[in-house]
């Protein structure tokens, strides 16, 4: 089980790749302290905050610029847009593949479950392929595995504008060569979890 989608790992890794360090799994201290000492520059720089509520500032205007994941930016548009809101004024870049980290949620039955069957039933109730666009359109945002999704098929059906494509991930930015965070030692996490509660203490 991968914990690290969080913050945590996304604030340390944006600071290593902005030194071009794309060992998102690395338990260097020295790497891992660099990408801390860049963090707490920006306190200064821009008087940084660390929230996880893009999804709603960014459509409101009570932000301007923050990293967020992609499922933050189209639950924006899809819930969370002011009333007369222009979608047209968000923007969401995305690196190219390799560049930068890509993931999503799981869920999984496992092998000592009660109700197996039932697990199975549900997965594949999640994963149909109109339980899952409606899920994702109607209530969270977050992408499905689907191949019908496209940047393409949104922008053509006006759920997002076409400035927003980007926010769209594609199975070519998926596969052996992407950035993934993966599960570390306990030492490991331990220093990435210390050095972003460091950031987050000042």
């Amino acid at each position: 089980m991968n914990l690290r989608m969080t913050p945590i790992a996304s604030a340390v890794a944006l600071a290593m790749m902005y030194r071009s360090e794309y060992d998102l799994n690395t338990e260097d201290p020295k790497i891992i302290d660099k990408a801390l000492q860049d963090l707490l520059a920006l306190v200064d720089i821009c008087n940084v905050k660390v929230n996880i509520t893009g999804y709603q500032t960014l459509p409101e205007g009570s932000s301007w610029l923050g990293h967020n994941w992609s499922g933050n930016m189209l639950s924006g548009v899809f819930a969370y847009m002011p009333e007369g809101g222009d979608p047209t004024q968000l923007q969401y870049w995305a690196p190219p593949p390799g560049k930068g980290p890509i993931q999503n949620d799981m869920w999984a039955v496992c092998t000592g479950a009660r109700k197996p069957v039932l697990g199975h039933l549900w997965l594949n109730f999640l994963l149909d392929e109109d339980n899952a666009y409606h899920n994702f359109v109607d209530f969270n945002g977050y992408q499905p595995p689907q191949n019908a999704i496209t940047p393409e098929s949104l922008v053509a059906s006006k759920l997002i504008p076409d400035n927003l494509r980007t926010a769209i991930m594609t199975p070519a930015q998926l596969g052996p060569d992407s950035l993934q965070e993966a599960a570390l030692t306990n030492d490991g996490l331990k220093l990435w979890q210390t050095a972003f509660a460091r950031f987050t203490g000042g």
